[in-house]
């Protein structure tokens, strides 16, 4: 497998699980520390990625806006649309989680919100 190869799996990878641990990428792919290293500069320097506290790497919604509207902004618009489509994709279900999370933390009038967001328990009064 060359490196484009490896390359396009590991993005097609992040894309899916959202994040993956170097040791992983090594153990996957049979890879030396080396390999890794040149993999990581490239992923790096020029794909919506970043490291995390040197575990690891994650695929970044803001970075995949960010960088789309900078293709755009280059008249690189066929570069755009799949890190922008990517971006408000990851957003909308941030939004959504973010409310279920603080949903059931703080339920309305001590109700308790069951897994698919429904309140019970709240006195009708």
């Amino acid at each position: 497998m060359t490196f484009d190869d490896i390359l396009a799996q590991v993005l097609d990878l992040l894309q899916r699980q959202g994040r993956v641990s170097y040791s992983a990428l090594r153990r996957r792919f049979e890879i030396d520390d080396a390999y890794l290293d040149d993999l990581k500069d490239e992923l790096l320097f020029a794909h919506p990625v970043v490291d995390e506290e040197g575990r690891g790497l994650v695929w970044s919604p803001w970075f995949a806006a960010a960088l789309g509207t900078a293709y755009v902004l280059s008249d690189r618009v066929a570069d755009a649309l799949p890190l922008l489509e990517y971006a408000v994709e990851r957003s909308a279900a941030m939004r959504v989680m973010t409310a279920y999370v603080l949903a059931v933390a703080a339920p309305p009038s001590g109700g308790v919100v069951d897994y698919h967001g429904s309140v019970h328990g709240v006195a009708v009064g």
